[in-house]
């Protein structure tokens, strides 16, 4: 897969989302209010107007996705960078210490299971 950079500095990836944004919220706006206005119709004229609102609204959505994946796109840039530069800092910073090794269970003891507990070690009672 190739990767591909933004020439776009910051302020302008700020823009461009927040312009994404209120496209996307205005065409879901927009496709409810066609579905709203699509069941709500009377008239002579209803089945052309409902016929016609209903390919107002399959193309809207269709508009709709396009933005919503392009903003996906973006941020998912984004997401990548982040994840790339925590990688990074990982890569330079020493890996958390081991835990301390537990000695092996001594033959005899009370605490067979080495973790301090009474196990099946203790003789039975009958």
């Amino acid at each position: 897969m190739t990767e591909m950079t933004s020439p776009l500095d910051e302020a302008a990836k700020t823009a461009t989302a927040a312009a994404l944004n209120r496209v996307l919220a205005d065409l879901i706006d927009l496709t409810l209010v066609g579905k709203q206005a699509h069941w709500t119709l009377v008239g002579p004229r209803f089945r052309t107007l409902h016929l016609q609102l209903d390919e107002l609204v399959d193309a809207v959505r269709v508009h709709a996705d396009d933005v919503a994946e392009r903003d996906r796109a973006r941020t998912e840039d984004e997401a990548r960078d982040d994840r790339e530069g925590e990688r990074r800092e990982r890569a330079r910073e020493p890996g958390p210490a081991a835990p301390p090794r537990r000695p092996p269970p001594v033959a005899g003891d009370r605490r067979a299971d080495g973790r301090g507990h009474e196990s099946s070690a203790r003789p039975c009672r009958q």
